[in-house]
């Protein structure tokens, strides 16, 4: 079992700690602290189990916007494409060529930037659609969804009707019921 480290190697290593969240690279940390960047990243593994899912997720986002300023600074200052005798390489004109295989590089790994943050952000998800529609439309469809609903209550209460009646008719030919008169409905109890 390992021993626990001294007070001054656990401050050492919340500093070291800080640093990293604040943006800085393995490699630099390791120079500062006069360490191998393999020490340092056993360092920073220990403190890594503490970080919870959201603050996991914007240190990563502040390491993506980052990385993503960097590259873009090289987007700007590409810097000159360079002679085989070891001194830029000039163009016809007599100036020094910027190099754009530098900047296609950039920009692809710019771009690969961008894709980590949509798939941080969870952009990608798909996009539940809301149906709209016009209000005199919606009025029409509701109308001949109850006409058809209606029409098929009155087709089913006319063959409920004709069934009684058939059963009726035959009691009273069996001989076990007397012939009974149905009286009629009012207009609005029938519509119900």
């Amino acid at each position: 079992m390992p021993r626990p480290p001294s007070a001054e190697i656990a401050l050492r290593n919340q500093q070291i700690y800080a640093l990293w969240r604040d943006g800085a690279s393995l490699k630099e940390l390791a120079e500062q602290f006069d360490r191998t960047p393999q020490l340092i990243g056993r360092i920073l593994a220990a403190f890594h189990p503490d970080l919870d899912d959201e603050d996991d997720r914007a240190l990563h986002r502040g390491r993506l916007e980052s990385l993503y300023q960097d590259v873009q600074e090289v987007i700007r200052n590409p810097g000159f494409m360079m002679a085989p005798n070891g001194r830029p390489a000039t163009g016809p004109d007599g100036e020094p060529v910027l190099n754009t295989g530098t900047r296609i590089e950039a920009a692809r790994t710019q771009l690969a930037v961008l894709e980590s943050m949509r798939k941080l952000d969870g952009r990608d998800k798909p996009v539940r659609r809301i149906h709209q529609v016009e209000h005199s439309l919606a009025e029409q469809q509701a109308a001949a969804s109850l006409a058809e609903l209606r029409a098929q209550k009155e087709a089913e209460d006319r063959k409920r009707a004709a069934d009684i009646a058939r059963w009726e008719r035959l009691r009273v030919i069996q001989g076990t019921a007397e012939p009974v008169q149905r009286p009629e409905l009012p207009p609005a109890a029938a519509e119900g």
